[in-house]
């Protein structure tokens, strides 16, 4: 799916990168939410994990996936979302840590 322009060149870039760094595949993103989704998506392809974790006061983009707030409760930590409109089940998967 593409988003926006792309430049001519692009073809040849993620050619060259592919080259490189002796993967199969590039991509190019428009913004750094989606940056981030698809680093989550390789990060749980790569591991075989789900979970994933972010820093609390830390922006990582506006999808639904990345929307939470840390929750402490009984010694156990959960994400909650940030506003309604954003589904429990999008951020269960999320750990929010403290940064340092």
């Amino acid at each position: 799916v593409q988003l926006g322009p792309r430049s001519p060149l692009a073809g040849e870039a993620a050619q060259l990168i592919a080259e490189f760094t002796g993967f199969d595949r590039v991509t190019f993103a428009n913004s750094g939410t989606e940056a981030v989704m698809a680093a989550m998506r390789l990060a749980r392809t790569a591991t075989g994990r789900r979970k994933i974790a972010i820093f609390e006061n830390s922006y990582h983009g506006h999808a639904d996936g990345t929307t939470a707030r840390p929750q402490w409760q009984d010694g156990a930590l959960s994400s909650l979302p940030i506003g309604s409109g954003v589904p429990p089940g999008a951020v269960e998967d999320l750990w929010i840590l403290e940064y340092d």
